[in-house]
């Protein structure tokens, strides 16, 4: 495999495992993918796109989840050197 290949997976199963925790967030806090959708202001079809993995999820997406559902990527800004 190449190394090209082998980040395109590790950002493909990293996008899965956020969308696997804002899905069940979803469901738990707001009902459903599409009322957290309009909870959060964004578009139903691309919101469920991404989590399918048919798009690719934004820096945005992640922040927007956290925003609202409360979800960790397990980061904190101390990880990172300034």
């Amino acid at each position: 495999m190449s190394e090209v290949n082998a980040d395109q997976l590790g950002a493909a199963h990293l996008q899965h495992l956020i969308a696997y925790e804002i899905r069940d967030q979803a469901e738990r806090q707001c009902g459903s993918i599409r009322e957290y959708a309009t909870l959060s202001g964004q578009k139903y079809d691309r919101l469920a796109g991404v989590l399918r993995g048919d798009q690719i999820m934004r820096l945005e997406d992640i922040a927007i989840a956290q925003r609202h559902l409360g979800i960790s990527t397990g980061w904190r800004e101390d990880d990172f050197d300034r």
